[in-house]
């Protein structure tokens, strides 16, 4: 099971949780701008940022939120309505735009931003895959994870009743324990420790994470200067990898 830092950003309302995944893709971007690690050929790698929702609607809702945030962001998206093709295309252009600062033109990425790319454009130093739960990898059936070196989790998956019958409860629970784990396990990868895993939730939804984390070691609220610590550690690993 892949293992990950897991904090909370806790909200006094759902409305509030756009500004908050703003703020932490913000402050990611920021901490991207300070000196890069380069890897092969003068390459620079871009930190990969994986925000995961359970719907289409929040999938958009998000995805305004980040461009409001940053214009000229770096953004793909995963959702139910595509392609087989189209989701492919976009898994890849994901896989390519995080290990190399390149011209996007040769990637497969689909960029959301109408304002379209730039000369000089490196996506704010990152590049964001958004993607509702249904659509992440199947590491189960062969899929290779995402390997994202920060983790925003939009919604968490719930028990879909909180008035159970006692004999129904204990496997709501499991189910909601293995939906997330499998959340964790698509977007981070097998034997990644020490990367966050970041669920903003409302204050009504701290039932619904209590279920989902039961028995694992989690953090508490997201601590002053993450941004500084993924971005950090994404780069050591990709300089030491390119050794």
């Amino acid at each position: 099971m892949a293992d990950a830092l897991h904090f909370t950003c806790t909200t006094k309302t759902n409305n509030e949780k756009l500004a908050c995944l703003a703020q932490l893709v913000t402050q990611t971007a920021l901490a991207c701008l300070g000196p890069q690690t380069c890897v092969g050929d003068g390459k620079v790698c871009r930190v990969p940022v994986v925000v995961v929702v359970n719907s289409r609607d929040a999938l958009d809702a998000c995805t305004n939120a980040v461009l409001q945030a940053l214009p000229n962001a770096l953004i793909a998206r995963l959702h139910a309505d595509q392609r087989a093709e189209d989701r492919e295309k976009t898994l890849q252009g994901y896989r390519f735009a995080k290990n190399f600062n390149t011209d996007p033109a040769t990637s497969a990425i689909q960029n959301t931003n109408p304002a379209g790319w730039r000369d000089g454009h490196d996506g704010c130093g990152l590049v964001l895959l958004a993607t509702t739960a249904e659509c992440l990898p199947s590491v189960a059936t062969g899929e290779a994870p995402l390997g994202a070196a920060l983790v925003i989790q939009m919604d968490v998956p719930r028990r879909h009743s909180n008035h159970a019958a006692p004999e129904k409860e204990a496997e709501k629970i499991n189910d909601a324990c293995a939906a997330y784990k499998r959340r964790v396990r698509a977007a981070i990868g097998d034997g990644h420790q020490r990367r966050p895993f970041v669920t903003i939730i409302a204050s009504d939804e701290v039932g619904d994470y209590e279920t989902c984390t039961t028995g694992m070691e989690t953090q508490g609220e997201v601590p002053f200067g993450l941004q500084d610590i993924v971005v950090g550690g994404w780069r050591a690993r990709k300089s030491k990898s390119a050794t």
